[in-house]
């Protein structure tokens, strides 16, 4: 019965970390789960390539866990006849033990009574000390997932966000970016590296596009530039300092990322939105949504309640701004086209435009509907879009095609083209 026990307690240590199967199963498990991760991240990526590709990919996944398959399965056996001989051993000492209690009883005349008690607390003090020890795998499982953890919570981060305080550059200033002799590897992929002196220059206000296969890097640079990780040689500077002098909160803060594969939590937009700023306004709200471009599509996935509140608060609103143009010819031309995108458009732009942007529009009103007309047939126009073509449009309104009726046919490909 000890003997059965003590081979559980070997084999159970034997699968944990100080073991050398654990070992070997922690890297199999180490590195399946970091492929099914970067394939469940980046699974539009890896589908684009085919079936084919997939196919591939599992049956990688597939070979990393047969290996620890296998070692589970043999300790199975052991285990199974551990428990098959402690089960046994516990028989064969109940039948020892009443076998000597009947001798007793019949050869040398012990009382009945007695030797039933004797026999009693035996098996029941031997049923207790098996149970004990039986967890003793368990506990010594536990403590070895208790270190594990405890090991993550008291691990020191080398990025620390909280000591943004003591950085001796709170924010970026012009936002020059360079990258000198970086070298980089994923700590999750020590093997392969991902950047191998990589050099490379951003001015201020520069505006560049990185491409290239999947896996060379273009998201690496964005990780580093947030420093959601650190270098493993090179530098990178932004203005001229090191970027490891900076911030990071603020830094973070200043810089925009958009996801190859975006992420929304499960609330409403407005929250979603919110992570960035929680105190920020309405209006604050809708600005940010039009400097990105999103707007329109933001609108046109309201609840029909919201909807309607919105497009009733437009029209209030765009009647308003008409009715200080006084154009009656505007206000008869936007009831018949009945078209909110178009009202939601019109409503921005004179809500948005300078003086200036208003005095052209109500003086050139003509030039202005027409504008319209052309901005119904083309969705996703921003209101500074249609300012500046106004602006345009009524220049090219008052050339005299009469001085020059050469030119007059090219002016008017030049204005369609725009």
């Amino acid at each position: 019965m000890v003997g059965g026990t003590i081979l559980a307690m070997k084999l159970s240590w034997n699968s944990n970390k100080g073991g050398k199967v654990g070992v070997f199963d922690n890297n199999a498990y180490e590195k399946a789960n970091a492929l099914l991760s970067d394939m469940i991240i980046n699974y539009k990526t890896v589908a684009s390539f085919g079936e084919e590709n997939i196919d591939l990919v599992f049956g990688k996944f597939e070979q990393l866990m047969l290996e620890p398959m296998n070692r589970r399965i043999r300790n199975a056996h052991i285990a199974g006849l551990c428990h098959g001989y402690s089960q046994c051993a516990r028989m064969i000492f109940m039948g020892i033990v009443f076998y000597i209690g009947s001798f007793m009883i019949s050869k040398l005349d012990f009382p009945v009574k007695d030797v039933y008690m004797c026999i009693n607390v035996l098996m029941h003090g031997a049923m207790g000390i098996g149970m004990s020890l039986s967890n003793f795998p368990s506990v010594a499982r536990s403590k070895a997932s208790a270190q594990n953890i405890f090991s993550i919570i008291d691990e020191e981060s080398t990025l620390d966000v909280r000591d943004g305080k003591k950085a001796p550059i709170q924010n970026v200033q012009s936002g020059g970016i360079k990258f000198i002799d970086v070298d980089f590897k994923y700590p999750s992929r020590k093997h392969q590296k991902v950047l191998n002196k990589f050099n490379m220059e951003i001015k201020p206000t520069q505006k560049i596009a990185l491409v290239g296969a999947s896996g060379c890097g273009k998201s690496t640079i964005t990780n580093l530039l947030l420093r959601f990780y650190n270098l493993e040689a090179g530098r990178v500077e932004i203005d001229g300092a090191p970027i490891e002098d900076y911030n990071i909160e603020n830094l973070r803060r200043q810089i925009g990322y958009v996801m190859q594969e975006p992420v929304l939590f499960n609330q409403n937009i407005k929250d979603n939105i919110l992570f960035g700023q929680p105190d920020a306004s309405d209006k604050e709200i809708r600005k940010v949504c039009e400097l990105a471009n999103a707007l329109s599509f933001i609108e046109t996935d309201i609840e029909d309640k919201d909807k309607e509140k919105y497009q009733a608060y437009v029209k209030e609103q765009l009647a308003d701004k008409m009715s200080q143009i006084g154009s009656a010819e505007l206000q008869s031309y936007i009831k018949t086209a009945d078209d909110f995108s178009l009202e939601d458009v019109l409503f921005t732009t004179l809500e948005k435009a300078d003086g200036k942007a208003l005095a052209a529009i109500t003086k050139h009103v003509d030039v202005f509907i027409e504008l319209l007309k052309e901005v119904k047939e083309s969705k996703g126009v921003k209101w500074d879009d249609m300012c500046v073509k106004h602006e345009w449009n009524v220049e090219m309104s008052q050339i005299d095609y009469k001085a020059n009726p050469a030119g007059k046919d090219e002016v008017e490909r030049a204005l369609k083209d725009y």
